[in-house]
């Protein structure tokens, strides 16, 4: 009899829950800097020519499971954003870190 996913993920070593989860984030926060992208009318041919970059590059990007912060940080600023900040709950505060000197 076939295993529902959950069961088999209920079954996984800690250690490959966890990695489990980052990589399911990872891809969540990419198809999300797409959505915002074309939410603001721009496509990737226009983010790329911005960036400097071919247009594969872009696509790529937003098909990653894992995103450099320095990568993420020219897209964001490719469509529009500024003053570009990390933002953490750390021991019950709330942490802000800027990203650009």
């Amino acid at each position: 009899m076939a295993k529902h996913a959950r069961d088999l993920f209920r079954d996984l070593p800690d250690a490959a829950k966890k990695r489990a989860r980052l990589k399911g984030e990872a891809i969540i926060l990419s198809s999300r800097l797409a959505q915002l992208r074309r939410e603001l009318g721009i496509t990737q041919s226009q983010l790329a020519q911005r960036l400097e970059v071919q247009q594969s590059a872009i696509s790529r990007l937003e098909q990653r499971a894992d995103i450099k912060v320095s990568n993420l940080v020219r897209y964001l600023e490719g469509i529009g954003g500024r003053n570009i900040r990390i933002l953490a709950d750390i021991g019950g505060k709330r942490r802000r870190l800027g990203l650009r000197p």
